[in-house]
């Protein structure tokens, strides 16, 4: 039995003596909503990990007010004018030129979408972010190069050789800032003494504004641009899985293939399947009740929220919860994402830019996240999966990722 504390310890502390106990496991979905709404609990995404070099210093690691704040600061970067700009404006034109690329011998083509889509995708992060030259092939290359290396570190829990990939991402992480962010922040600094602000915000822009630590602004460059280039783009390939299979036990189905209201459908219980994160860590600090459960959380718990388990949990998501459905309905009190996007006050900032609410209007015009707007491309461009080269997996890694995706498009998206 553990004391009850007068007062809560530091997140450093509940971490240190929470390995002296087993970890508390939540898989129920309505449990697993309490504990990530808990203030009184520290994230531990990053504990046991060294890839500091990588992520400290930005909104992932932060807790309490310096988060709320954070996360204040970053918002315009997904309001609705700027997801808007995103999919209608920056997508199309990049997913046509990514194309082009890749179709070398002219459509209809056989292509691999993981390249193909990433090269599209990273359009969308280099105005996030606020990089210059994204308009010129060398340094797009050369941005899509020391990607190849900077990204897999941000999620190097979720693999089997994750020190392997941090050391192997130093290099190119200092080359990345040096070359490509440490420059467009220089630039951007002398626009803004000359009163001149960039007419779409921009990350860079921002933490200049809030005169932010090098660390924040560093490390955020390489948090977003992994995002973009790791739950964008695996979820726009999984839900092309899910669905071809989906339309194959139903042809007539095909018709909502071009229906943007039908595919934030399908790319949320695509996320609901593949949560981007496979365990969500907390520390509590203090003792905490879990109000769905009663359970009580003792004060030094390192707490591991399981969004596989939660996400198939038969109370929100049945019939058959562990079944692609598009058309499932989910109880308001559910997220028809279930966790893959977390939840509370960490819940991931960018859910809005990748998949809208379920809310949302879905015109042509109208943000609805650039996951389907990806889907609703490629359907309209013909994609076809090659049934004789099923996709390549990443081996090791914990969250799908896909390393080749072949393909055949009949015409640009």
């Amino acid at each position: 039995m553990t004391a009850k504390l007068d007062t809560p310890l530091t997140p450093e502390e509940a971490a240190s003596l929470a390995e002296e106990k087993p970890p508390l496991r939540i898989g129920r979905y309505a449990e697993a909503t309490d504990v990530l709404r808990m203030r009184g609990l520290a994230v531990g995404m990053h504990l046991g990990i060294p890839n500091e070099a990588f992520t400290h210093g930005s909104i992932q690691r932060l807790d309490g007010e310096a988060h709320h704040e954070r996360r204040r600061l970053l918002a315009p970067l997904f309001s609705v004018e700027a997801r808007r700009a995103y999919e209608t404006e920056i997508l199309p034109p990049a997913l046509r030129a990514s194309t082009r690329r890749h179709a070398t011998g002219g459509l209809p083509a056989e292509v691999d979408l993981v390249p193909l889509l990433r090269d599209a995708v990273i359009q969308i992060s280099g105005a996030m972010i606020g990089l210059d030259g994204m308009d010129g092939p060398a340094t797009v290359e050369r941005l899509l190069e020391l990607a190849e290396l900077v990204v897999p570190p941000v999620s190097a829990r979720w693999t089997t050789n994750g020190a392997e990939l941090i050391a192997k991402g130093l290099a190119a992480r200092d080359a990345y800032i040096r070359e490509l962010v440490a420059p467009a922040r220089d630039r951007r600094r002398e626009l803004l003494a000359r009163g001149d602000r960039p007419s779409r915000p921009d990350l860079l822009t921002l933490h200049l504004e809030a005169g932010s630590s090098d660390e924040a602004w560093q490390s955020e460059a390489i948090v977003f641009l992994a995002a973009s280039l790791g739950t964008t783009l695996m979820t726009t390939l999984h839900a092309l899985l899910h669905l071809d299979g989906w339309v194959a036990a139903d042809p007539a189905r095909a018709a909502q293939l071009e229906e943007l209201a039908f595919l934030r459908r399908a790319a949320a219980e695509t996320v609901r399947l593949h949560p981007a994160i496979p365990e969500i860590v907390r520390f509590s600090v203090a003792e905490e009740t879990v109000p769905a459960s009663g359970r009580v959380i003792p004060a030094a718990t390192k707490i591991e929220v399981d969004p596989f388990a939660a996400d198939r949990d038969p109370d929100m998501y049945a019939p058959d919860p562990e079944v692609f459905d598009p058309e499932r309905a989910v109880p308001e009190r559910a997220r028809d994402f279930g966790l893959g996007f977390g939840g509370g006050a960490h819940m991931c900032t960018g859910q809005r830019m990748a998949i809208e609410s379920a809310q949302a209007t879905a015109s042509e015009d109208a943000p609805v996240g650039v996951v389907p707007r990806l889907l609703w491309a490629l359907y309209r461009a013909g994609v076809e999966l090659d049934p004789g080269r099923p996709p390549a997996f990443v081996p090791g890694n914990r969250q799908g990722k896909i390393a080749s995706f072949p393909a055949r498009l009949l015409r640009l998206p």
